[in-house]
């Protein structure tokens, strides 16, 4: 590695601190808005990131969504603040900087009960800035890798804006990496729970709150509503880029449990699938978050990824539902359940959490239709809350991928032990795509999964009969695991946050309450 005064002098002189190559500053926005160039994280998708300097003390500001702003000081200190809402440690990794290089790592030391366990350092958390030959920056934030939190590709707009863009966040100077704030406001909060890592969903959780508390008593019928997933706060990315509806009905004055009717429609192409998991509870539902702050708090280290924990399972159940009419009779829909953090989920034969489930094909989009048993709340209130409080509502993940169509016998010219599989999240190693041509066993040891990130060590032979056991169709279809397209990451959704959409015939092929006379057959695992 050549020196470079970005970071340290690598050739044996002093570190000079924390100065990136002035190719990072400036105004940057996703290459393609038409195109899915981002992994949507729980407030919707990076569009405009921004990196300026201070000249008069060196520090450097970045930001990538409203309200959260980064401050590194030349030392390599960084604060991750949102507003005076919340601040998280974290630090550059000197180690690892090159010129078009520059990763930050959350503090040596200290997690969040929400990280992964016994991770610290760059294993509990990590954002990575890298600067390609062609201009193009990659945004890669890692909660608990190698979960991808958020993960997008910018190009240059514009110049760096004014330090004034930050300062309209960093509230009193707030956000400072040598005199840090405390995590939360939650002890100045009249209600704990309602504090929000975003100032502006804090705001949103006092109105909410102030409207649950005084409303009537809901209807016998229930509400329906119908969201925008994807967007968020009235559409900060486009709608081209993910377009699914979520319909669904609120149950009236008590649900502990009862059948919650759910619609997602997603304009999709017609050889690929539709997904939809439920992922526990919010942010604030429990207390502890951060452990040097409250360190009786429950330990959750599978909330950024698929799989579930007690306090998912309380109230929402752990149901992945996912559907598609590709390459079979009359349409699918599979229940699924991840039992690793990261990778493929499996099915759950017979569909024994899904109620009525039913998928069609209609006006370019896959209509997906079910009912899942779960503990919406005791009274109104609470079950208000569990839709409507942001950090306290239920959590959503989405993905869309492809469907293979089913192969009526393997092919018996290849070898068997040619084919490796990652068992983390059973990608088939394929030379041309992932290894410029490569076998697999003249691969180098640093090699790692293109979809998971997980070493070469993790990947097994596979045989010809379990081959065939992944193409045997009838509902047994293979789904191509999501890689850099379109998914949401766990935690992807608190529901009130999304933009309203009104129910449309046209999207949804029916009302809820019509029942089943424009429904396709669905084939049940």
């Amino acid at each position: 590695m050549r020196c470079f005064i970005s970071a340290v002098f690598l050739c044996g002189a002093q570190a000079l601190g924390f100065n990136p190559n002035p190719a990072f500053f400036g105004t940057w926005s996703p290459v393609n808005h038409s195109t899915p160039h981002a992994i949507i994280g729980p407030s919707g998708v990076l569009q405009t990131f921004t990196m300026t300097p201070n000249p008069k003390n060196g520090d450097t500001w970045m930001s990538g969504i409203p309200g959260q702003v980064f401050r590194i000081t030349q030392t390599g200190a960084m604060q991750y603040c949102f507003a005076r809402v919340a601040s998280s440690p974290f630090e550059v990794d000197f180690s690892t900087m090159t010129d078009n290089r520059i990763v930050f790592c959350y503090k040596q030391g200290e997690r969040m009960n929400s990280h992964k366990a016994n991770a610290t350092g760059c294993d509990a958390a990590n954002i990575e800035l890298n600067l390609h030959p062609d201009g193009v920056l990659e945004f890669t934030f890692r909660m608990s890798p190698p979960l991808k939190h958020a993960w997008v590709l910018l190009k240059r707009r514009a110049n760096p804006p004014p330090l004034s863009y930050y300062k309209v966040t960093d509230i009193f100077g707030a956000c400072n990496p040598d005199d840090p704030p405390p995590p939360t406001l939650a002890s100045s909060s009249s209600d704990a729970h309602l504090a929000s890592m975003c100032p502006t969903m804090t705001k949103r959780n006092l109105l909410g709150s102030s409207m649950a508390q005084n409303m009537s008593t809901p209807n016998v019928g229930g509400e329906t509503m119908c969201h925008q997933i994807g967007t968020f706060l009235g559409g900060l990315i486009t709608k081209e880029s993910v377009n699914i509806r979520l319909q669904y009905t609120i149950p009236a004055i008590r649900c502990w449990p009862c059948k919650i009717k759910y619609a997602v429609s997603a304009k999709i192409e017609d050889n690929q699938y539709i997904s939809v998991g439920f992922k526990g509870m919010g942010y604030r539902f429990y207390e502890g978050m951060i452990p040097s702050y409250k360190p009786s708090g429950v330990d959750r280290p599978n909330y950024f990824g698929m799989k579930t924990d007690e306090i998912d399972e309380t109230r929402t159940g752990s149901v992945i539902a996912t559907a598609y009419t590709a390459h079979t009779q009359g349409g699918c829909v599979r229940e699924m359940k991840a039992e690793n953090y990261i990778g493929t989920p499996h099915d759950v034969a017979g569909n024994p959490h899904l109620f009525n489930p039913s998928v069609e094909r209609k006006n370019g989009r896959t209509i997906m239709r079910f009912e899942v048993e779960q503990h919406a709340g005791r009274e109104p209130l609470e079950v208000q809350k569990f839709f409507r409080m942001e950090q306290q509502s239920q959590r959503m993940m989405w993905a869309i991928g492809n469907v293979q169509a089913p192969s009526p016998s393997p092919s018996p010219s290849p070898s068997p032990a040619g084919k490796f599989e990652c068992s983390i999240c059973q990608h088939i190693y394929d030379p041309d795509a992932d290894g410029q041509g490569m076998a697999f066993e003249d691969l180098p040891d640093s090699f790692v999964c293109p979809v998971c990130g997980q070493p070469k060590n993790v990947f097994q032979p596979v045989g010809v009969d379990e081959l065939v056991e992944q193409y045997q169709g009838a509902c047994k279809e293979k789904i191509a695991m999501h890689d850099h397209g379109q998914r949401g990451v766990s935690p992807l959704t608190w529901i009130f946050q999304h933009e309203r959409c009104v129910f449309d015939a046209e999207e949804f092929g029916q009302s809820p309450d019509d029942g089943d006379s424009n429904v396709s057959s669905v084939t049940i695992v």
